[in-house]
């Protein structure tokens, strides 16, 4: 599977610590699975076991294209990931985000919420870097941010799934896509909202490339530019 460009910057960078705030849908498992694989870490700590359970998904998507086998153990708290053509085995270890020591391990990822001490650590993220109380990190962090333009650009992003998801909710579309504008906040009536919408749908309509691959995208937006119109009265 190939990787996008903001995905291969990760792989290729040099920072030990990095932030990778990037929009939703952008790849952020896969990207930190191949980095494990890439860069030969064996020995993996994840905070949260939301994140451990993103990874893991992820190798099993990844498991034919590397020959890998993946075995749980300890009640989910410690994943075997053995490639079969080797004796090489990735060890994922699901700790408290309370623990700072954490030397021993490879790599780190997941954020904590004090200081730790590490070899590698990733912080996967989806914030508004406008964001009042947007975690702040130290300059030895590299803080690095995908917006929806950037992942869009690199055909990341399900458009269909974007336009239903933040159709309604501007604040959602701004706290989870648009992580470089910033959101301002202003009352709208129903009509200003659906000719905003409407306009911003038959943009979105337009610049949809005219091909078979698109067909079902472009058919939905034509259906939602019809509700819009029947809702509000317009013609």
């Amino acid at each position: 599977m190939k990787l996008y460009a903001y995905q291969e910057e990760l792989l290729n960078s040099k920072a030990d610590k990095i932030v990778i705030n990037w929009c939703r849908g952008a790849g952020k498992e896969f990207a930190i699975a191949r980095y494990i694989i890439e860069k030969d870490i064996d020995k993996v700590a994840v905070l949260w076991s939301s994140n451990a359970k993103s990874l893991v998904n992820i190798f099993k998507e990844l498991s034919n294209q590397y020959n890998l086998e993946i075995e749980s153990l300890l009640e989910n708290k410690l994943i075997k990931i053995k490639f079969t053509q080797s004796n090489r085995v990735i060890e994922l270890h699901t700790l408290s985000s309370s623990q700072i020591e954490l030397e021993d391990y490879d790599l780190v990822v997941g954020a904590s919420y004090e200081k730790i001490k590490c070899k590698k650590h990733i912080v996967p993220k989806t914030r508004n870097i406008h964001e009042k109380y947007i975690e702040k990190y130290s300059d030895e962090y590299l803080f690095h941010t995908v917006d929806y333009k950037a992942a869009m650009a690199e055909n990341a992003l399900d458009i269909e799934r974007l336009i239903q998801d933040n159709i309604n909710d501007a604040e959602s579309f701004y706290r989870e896509y648009a992580l470089k504008d910033k959101y301002i906040k202003k009352e709208m009536d129903f009509r200003d909202f659906t000719k905003e919408a409407l306009k911003r749908l038959q943009n979105q309509f337009l610049n949809t490339a005219d091909s078979k691959d698109t067909v079902l995208t472009r058919k939905n937006i034509i259906e939602m530019i019809k509700d819009l119109k029947e809702m509000s009265g317009l013609k």
